[in-house]
């Protein structure tokens, strides 16, 4: 083979190529670089909008809980006036008729005596 003489042109496109072929690795890697970097922005991303999502979801069953117990006292509420107003009821009942009944055994006694009265 023959040798190329070390002349100065020749050193000079030695050193063109060199610094050509280490501008061209260092793009590459730096190509590499934003690609990878890219990808892991895309990952990170992707595991933020997750753990927003998770925090959304936390807060509106959270919501839904205070609302269905807010939901179950009125109901509560409400059945306790029901049982007020029936045990009310009840007692306006019972007594009428007590009244009633007692007024019918007054009757009952007053014609009783009356009809023994109208007999002798």
């Amino acid at each position: 083979t023959p040798q190329i003489a070390a002349t100065p042109q020749n050193a000079t496109r030695c050193d063109v190529a060199k610094k050509a072929r280490l501008r061209r690795q260092r793009e590459h890697q730096e190509r590499e670089d934003r690609r990878i970097a890219r990808a892991a922005a895309g990952k990170l991303s992707k595991e933020v909008a997750k753990f927003w999502r998770s925090c959304c979801e936390v807060v509106q069953h959270a919501e839904k809980l205070r609302a269905d117990a807010l939901d179950r006292q009125r109901r509560m509420d409400s059945l306790e006036a029901m049982v007020s107003r029936t045990e009310a009821l009840s007692h306006q009942v019972s007594n009428t008729l007590l009244h009633e009944k007692g007024g019918k055994e007054d009757e009952d006694e007053k014609d009783g005596e009356e009809e023994e009265e109208e007999e002798e």
